[in-house]
């Protein structure tokens, strides 16, 4: 006859503790991080804006009809 071995049943859904600080902590240097990501990629826009509004005011007072960019 097989003997029947009763094992704890590890459930990996559910934490068993909760770690404020830590999750706190990690919560707040991701958002930073895409934070700094998107300021980043705002800061490149505006200067590709600003070299083309810049091109654009040059070319109106040179005069040429067709400027280059």
């Amino acid at each position: 006859r097989a003997s029947v071995v009763m094992a704890h049943t590890v459930y990996h859904g559910i934490a068993q503790r909760v770690y404020v600080k830590s999750e706190i902590i990690m919560g707040m240097g991701l958002g930073l991080l895409a934070g700094a990501a998107w300021k980043y990629n705002h800061w490149q826009h505006r200067s590709k804006q600003q070299e083309f509004y810049a091109a654009l005011e040059k070319s109106k007072k040179t005069g040429s009809k067709d400027p280059s960019f």
